[in-house]
């Protein structure tokens, strides 16, 4: 759904419902770069926080996640904010769960992203993908970050076998 905001124009990404009164939305724009979050409550809008530049955004149980692939592309970067703008957590999420692993045939491979990210203010639950960089078979990994006073803590809750 393409919107019109505060005289900006961008892609509806995300929604959330806390309750009947508040109602969260985020628009992304990759013309203008900037993803915002937005509150409706009793039929006026408001915009709630700031990401900045594009990428993505997914609204959920107390907090905003905003996500990006890290500079070498090796991780997903993110920022984690409640819906009053306060940041709760930022920095690249751990990839060490798929050390040791061996590529299809030996050959090398890399992240290559994620596919579903659910959860709350301080749980992430991701799966994420790496690719073989022939074959281009991929596997996937089931992982939950807990995000602690120390960082983003992973535990990984399974794994698919290279397809």
């Amino acid at each position: 759904m393409y919107l019109e905001t505060d005289g900006n124009h961008g892609d509806a990404e995300s929604i959330w419902v806390e309750n009947e009164q508040n109602v969260y939305f985020s628009v992304t724009s990759d013309e203008d770069l900037f993803t915002n979050v937005y509150l409706i409550n009793e039929n006026e809008v408001s915009k709630v926080i700031e990401f900045g530049a594009w990428v993505g955004i997914r609204l959920q149980q107390g907090a905003a996640v905003w996500f990006n692939m890290n500079e070498d592309r090796s991780a997903l970067a993110v920022k984690i904010c409640d819906y009053s703008g306060n940041e709760i957590y930022e920095g690249t999420l751990s990839s060490e769960y798929y050390e040791g692993i061996e590529g299809p045939d030996g050959e090398g491979f890399g992240f290559s992203g994620f596919s579903a990210l659910m959860g709350d203010s301080h749980n992430l639950i991701l799966i994420e993908h790496i690719r073989s960089e022939k074959s281009s078979k991929e596997m996937a990994f089931l992982v939950r970050y807990t995000i602690t006073p120390n960082g983003a803590e992973y535990h990984l809750l399974g794994k698919t076998f290279w397809r």
